[in-house]
């Protein structure tokens, strides 16, 4: 059937390349070598910033990998701008074939919670390779890709427009009760 979709382990639809730490001789905020992510302290919405690179990295993600937080804190996602190193707080999950990773990621944030759970550490939560490797989901049918992609990031697009009139009507509550306490205390309330 054509738009049957299965549950699948992670390393059966991708490649994942678990983050290692080169001497941090190595780094340097200069430009030097190939961006350098360690974990989610550099994750925007969507992609990383760089802040720091790296002379020797010992392991590389490649442009449009899924990188994910493996160390404390375990789930955040983002997508990988460049090819670049990784330190031990991430892994780079690259998607086999034809799939986006976009969708990949939003695959893996789906089932993020089942992964958090398998954390390990008292201090700093962190997940083992075996733990991503095994991790399930629940993965489309090739032909639906494209347009479950393009559903979901419009619907994304309409919360992310309601979240902001969210914000700015709080700003003008904000403002109103400002105004009022203004206006009551200078007398002309009342």
């Amino acid at each position: 059937m054509k738009n049957k979709w299965q549950t699948k382990k992670l390393s059966e639809i991708a490649t994942i390349v678990m983050g290692q730490s080169p001497p941090s001789s190595t780094y340097n905020s200069e430009g030097w070598g190939l961006p350098f992510f360690q974990g989610k302290a550099e994750f925007g919405v969507l992609n990383p910033s760089v802040v720091k690179w790296c002379t020797e990295p010992k392991k590389i993600a490649e442009k449009g990998d899924v990188l994910i937080s493996v160390r404390a804190p375990v789930g955040p996602t983002n997508i990988n701008p460049h090819k670049s190193g990784i330190g031990r707080g991430l892994a780079a999950i690259r998607p086999n074939d034809n799939m986006p990773s976009k969708l990949l990621m939003y695959l893996i944030n789906n089932s993020v919670n089942k992964l958090i759970a398998k954390s390990i550490g008292t201090t700093f939560k962190a997940i083992r390779s075996n733990d991503l490797r095994d991790m399930e989901l629940s993965v489309p049918p090739e032909n639906l890709y494209l347009p479950l992609l393009a559903k979901i990031d419009e619907m994304f697009s309409k919360t992310e427009l309601a979240e902001k009139s969210i914000n700015e009507a709080k700003i003008l509550i904000n403002a109103s009760r400002q105004s009022i306490l203004k206006k009551a205390f200078k007398g002309e309330l009342v």
